[in-house]
This record gives structure tokens, sequence and C-alpha cells, in this order.
């Protein structure tokens, strides 16, 4: 009998293990159905539709095992379900329903990222962290953020700036790629993606008319929430390969922290390739992402961080 690990699971009969999280699924959600039929459909945010597909296409991208799929989406039904309706039944309980559909993205998510952490952990090369870098130089340009408004931003954008500036070094240099380098570069790569992932989910959860004409706006605002669900995955991977290095009250780099660091060194390591990119295809980034980037500040096709992961979503499928 085939065994399948989810996370730190095991799970040995994955037919029976569907049956029972099946029989509880059907339950959360016709209790679901109940309460949503008391109250008002239009709590649900229909728009996190898109966002599901796009969590679900990019689910069968990596794997087509519809048993594990389909386990996934139950586990996040039920994990959704209990947190939503059970940690406060005197609440109100159209809070809890509007809330229900972003508790389930996000179990379903992170149980993908967990399951599939290897897969979205990707191969990366001194051009991904050149056109990230590119990425950002845009983004800080697009909203002129070199104004500088106070230290902290001064000190972030300008260590960021630097930060480019080394991997730009790299990508038009032979120069050798020691695993100091390439630590550096894959850290810099997991920071520019989740403070990405951040500022583009606040920006698409409170997205404002582009255009003022409700079909392309409506389309725009589809398209968005479809890529921020095939890129959710890998937001929540970079996250996780962030965090680890952040302290907190209970994990102050003390002995069990450091080995949590020194493993996750060693994952940053092996993720960055020793193969050093050719310098006419850097070049050919750097023109052709200028180019795209360029046109789109000058003439505002689409929104800034649309356009960023459209191209970021894009180059997933070289993964």
């Amino acid at each position: 009998m085939k065994e399948r690990k989810l996370g730190d699971f095991t799970i040995e009969n994955i037919n029976v293990t569907l049956i029972i999280c099946g029989a509880f699924t059907v339950i959360f959600l016709g209790y679901l159905t109940w309460f949503i039929t008391k109250t008002d459909f239009g709590l649900l945010p229909y728009l996190t539709l898109p966002l599901i597909f796009g969590l679900i296409m990019e689910n069968r991208r990596l794997e087509r095992d519809w048993k594990i799929l389909t386990l996934k989406i139950m586990l996040a039904v039920i994990c959704a379900s209990v947190i939503s309706f059970f940690r406060n039944l005197d609440s109100d309980i159209s809070r809890e329903i509007a809330l229900w559909p972003y508790l389930f993205i996000f179990f379903f998510a992170l149980f993908s990222a967990v399951y599939h952490h290897k897969k979205v952990t990707p191969v990366i090369t001194e051009g991904t962290t050149l056109l990230q870098s590119i990425s950002i130089i845009y983004w800080i340009i697009h909203y002129n953020y070199l104004s500088f408004s106070n230290f902290l931003e001064a000190l972030v954008l300008i260590s960021g700036l630097i930060f480019s500036a080394i991997s730009f070094y790299n990508a038009f240099s032979y120069r050798k790629l020691t695993a100091s380098f390439r630590l550096i570069l894959s850290i810099w790569s997991a920071v520019i993606m989740t403070v990405f992932s951040f500022v583009y989910i606040n920006r698409v959860y409170h997205f404002n008319y582009f255009i003022g004409d409700f079909v392309i706006d409506s389309s725009l605002n589809i398209i968005q929430y479809f890529f921020l669900g095939v890129s959710l995955i890998y937001m929540i991977q970079n996250a996780r390969m962030v965090a680890v290095y952040i302290p907190s009250k209970n994990s102050f780099f003390d002995q069990d922290h450091l080995k949590r660091i020194a493993r996750m060194n060693k994952l940053h390591v092996w993720r960055y390739s020793k193969e050093q990119v050719k310098i006419k295809d850097s070049l050919l980034i750097l023109l052709f992402t200028s180019a795209v980037y360029s046109f789109n500040y000058f003439y505002k096709i689409i929104p800034a961080f649309t356009l960023i992961w459209i191209v970021y979503a894009g180059s997933l499928e070289n993964v």
C-alpha cells in the first residue's frame, strides 16, 4: 500500500482517510449552507472564486493525484469551518460566513505548500534574482518611493537597492557563485517575494477601479485574483523561508532556533543554482522586462502589481 505524507503525518490508507474527511466535509458544508440561507448570500465574497480556481489549477500543475487534491480541499474545509463556527458561538455569524472563504483558502494553500514543499522550493538562478530585482526597482519608481519620507523607509529602500545591485553584479559577471553568495541571493529572493506577496494581497483585496469601465475593471479584478491563487502556494513557502530568521518571544536565537536557521541556510544554498547565467541572457532579461515595465509605466495599461505577478506567474511555468 502506497503511503503518502502531508507534512509530518503519514497517510497509510488514502481511501479510508478520504471517506472520514468526506463525512466531516459534508456535515460542515451543510452547516455552512444552513447558516447562509438564514442570512444573506451576498455575504460571500464571490471574487474568491477565481482565486480558488487559480489555487486548484496550480495544485493540478504540481501533481495530478486527484485523491491528494481532494484530501487537501476537505482538510481546508474542516479547519476553516471549525475556526469560523466554533471559536465563538455567540459572535455575529454573518461575520464568520464572510470570513470562511478566506480561512479555507489559507488552509488550502498552507496544506499545498507543506505537501509540495520540494516542488514549490524550485532551484533559482541569477536570472531569477535579476528579474526580481528589476521588478522591485520598477515598483519603487512606479510608486515614487525614492522620496524617502522617513528614516526607516530610506533604510529599507537603500538596503533593497544594495541587494539589487549585488544581483545585477552576479548576473552580468562570471564571478564564482560561492555558498555565501548563493545564500545571500536566495534569502534576498525570498524576502522580495514575501514583501511582494503581502503588498499584492493587500492591493488586490482593496482594489480600486482602474479604468472606470465596469467590464474592464471587473476583468482586471478577476485576473488579479486568479494570479493571486496561482502564486499563493509560493507566497507561503517564501514566507516560511524568511520567517525562520525572525526571533520570537519563545525562540530568540537559542540552540533550537539556531538549528532551524542552519537547516534553512542549507535549503537556501541548495536551491540557488551554481550554474551561471550567460551575460547575453541577462541582457535579454533586462531589455525585455525593462521595455514591458516602461511601457506600462508611461501608458498605465494595467495595475503595476498585476503586471509584476503576471511576469512572475509566467516564470513559474519554467520551474
